[in-house]
């Protein structure tokens, strides 16, 4: 993910958070992304989308495109945040 993608994900988000999807919705980075990610746009662009999970993902994406991090080790540590959120409030 190239931070081209990250910078349209944002954009979603704001547009969101500030009541006005509409006005991006038709902007040509948000449909690409609609188009060549379409899980990934749908879990964005969904009011329900969990900014914490977002932000991390988006974060070990960009260090995974950058060389700073490998895919392998991005896959665990955000299993590890994962886990934080969700599994570890059951089992304690």
């Amino acid at each position: 993910m190239d931070q081209s993608t990250v910078d349209t994900i944002k954009k979603i988000r704001n547009a969101i958070a500030l009541g006005v999807f509409c006005r991006v919705e038709s902007d040509h980075d948000v449909r690409e992304l609609s188009l060549t990610h379409p899980k990934l746009y749908n879990m964005v662009k969904s009011k329900d989308c969990d900014s914490i999970m977002l932000k991390s993902l988006l974060d070990l994406q960009v260090q995974i495109g950058t060389g700073k991090l490998s895919q392998p080790l991005a896959d665990q540590q955000f299993g590890e945040v994962a886990a934080q959120k969700y599994v570890n409030n059951l089992i304690e």
